[in-house]
């Protein structure tokens, strides 16, 4: 029987055994169906995992006293999933952007679960669920690690039965004309769950930013041996905007929480301008030395360039509604793009929004990056400890991470569904401090959790500190 016809007979089940679940093992259990199953479709195209796990978060999500930190990102997250749906209505591929919508209208109740998660455990909760989550995670950067020094097992790979569980056609597809072939390019190998090493480090990077955010709180050894492995991948792997963030990053999320320990804004502006400094002359080192890096990078950029180009010139001519999802593809097939290769993305989340959904929708894109930056920075100037705002920044820049890398590759905003889970953590961990840390309007002080209570749950280390 076909796997998705098999879970879509299973789903009344499914959605009954997960209300006997801990919510954290529910955030684990959507975490492995986002990740090993995000190939399973209704009509080859509406994600089952999106579905199940969206309608069984909404059912175990309950009112959390973090209202002020939720709502946003609440309000946010539903208004890019009606706006998606929306534009079904001149959309040439109606079930892709039905299939947009679901996955932002899921990721808003899961997020409110993960806040659930650290309300009732703390930070204890967040280190299960991500030690639950890491064999897969292992298995996805190990993979990725071997297929650089072994494309002759990544070709077989991509050629096999179980690639096709993993990928659907994506693997086989890369050798015809439907797809792009990279398996011989040993820089290309993107693991077991991708086709695209670009791609594997998004998601790589926003889980690596999480476990190194958890094991500054917890200094548990685990979650550090994890992000290495991660970061291993992506240095391995080959994607060179991941190299980039793999170094940025961790050094702006290490800066931000040193910045917000300041009480002197003074000394606050004299970190940020050295830390800006050093960041320019790194990169003007790094710009004039790495000659190799930066002609390899050339090369991917230049058609990126003529994409931007195409895709600006076509939203001038459809600036409100864009092209509709699959009208970009449309576009190609009627030789209306003036470019010299086959069919891609925009390789831009931004320009790829308002190609699929218009002004609407690339407005809720760009509004979800307001409201995570901002919660990020009113998190980390309520954080009581050093160890708190650490985590909190790299939670933040886990977000960042998927905002940066999708401006140069064909993902959308949070990158592909393997980071859902992940980014839903983080989310979390952002609201849950800043709800706690604020005394923000809406905190229900009735609740069994005090605010002292929350502390001490969500950093038992503090008084190391």
């Amino acid at each position: 029987m076909d796997l998705t016809l098999s879970l879509l007979i299973a789903a009344p089940v499914i959605v009954l055994a997960a209300q006997l679940l801990p919510r954290r093992m529910l955030v684990v259990a959507i975490g492995y169906g986002s990740t090993i199953f995000s190939r399973v479709a209704l009509f080859n195209a509406l994600p089952l995992f999106s579905l199940l796990g969206g309608i069984i978060a909404l059912l175990r999500a309950r009112r959390t006293p973090h209202l002020a930190g939720v709502r946003p990102i609440m309000y946010v997250l539903v208004m890019g999933g009606l706006t998606a749906l929306l534009s079904t209505l001149w959309s040439a591929n109606g079930l892709d952007a039905l299939a947009t919508s679901l996955r932002w209208l899921a990721l808003a109740p899961l997020v409110v679960v993960a806040v659930n998660v650290l309300q009732d455990d703390g930070i204890a909760g967040v280190s299960k669920m991500l030690g639950w989550l890491s064999p897969v995670v292992l298995v996805q950067a190990a993979s990725t690690i071997y297929f650089r020094f072994n494309p002759s097992s990544e070709e077989s790979y991509y050629r096999s039965g179980i690639a096709r569980f993993f990928l659907g056609d994506a693997g086989q597809a890369l050798f015809t004309d439907a797809g792009w072939n990279n398996v011989r390019e040993l820089e290309r190998a993107g693991g077991i769950l991708f086709v695209s090493v670009n791609r594997a480090a998004l998601v790589m990077g926003v889980m690596c930013l999480i476990y190194l955010g958890c094991w500054m709180s917890t200094r548990r050894i685990f979650p550090l041996l994890i992000a290495a492995v991660l970061a291993a991948a992506i240095l391995f792997g080959g994607s060179k905007t991941g190299m980039l963030l793999l170094v940025i990053l961790p050094a702006f999320a290490l800066t931000a929480a040193a910045v917000s320990r300041r009480r002197n804004a003074a000394s606050r502006m004299i970190i940020l301008l050295t830390a800006l400094v050093g960041a320019i002359v790194a990169l003007q080192i790094f710009v004039n030395t790495a000659d190799e890096f930066v002609t390899s990078s050339e090369i991917t950029l230049l058609p990126r360039y003529v994409l931007w180009g195409e895709a600006l010139r076509a939203i001038g001519e459809n600036s409100f509604t864009g092209l509709g999802f699959g009208g970009w593809e449309s576009r190609w097939s009627s030789g209306a793009v003036a470019a010299d290769f086959t069919y891609r993305p925009a390789h831009n989340w931004f320009l790829q929004a308002w190609l699929d959904g218009g002004v609407l929708y690339v407005a809720a894109n760009v509004t979800l990056v307001i409201v995570v930056v901002r919660q990020m920075l009113v998190s980390l100037s309520g954080a009581p400890t050093a160890r708190e705002a650490r985590l909190v920044a790299m939670s933040g820049s886990a977000f960042l991470w998927a905002f940066i890398h999708g401006t140069l590759d064909n993902t959308p905003i949070f990158g592909d569904p393997q980071a859902s889970a992940f980014l839903a953590i983080a989310a979390g961990l952002i609201i849950t401090v800043a709800g706690t840390m604020t005394g923000a309007k809406g905190i229900e002080r009735e609740t069994p959790l005090s605010q002292s209570n929350i502390h001490s749950r969500l950093s038992p280390l503090r008084q190391q500190d």
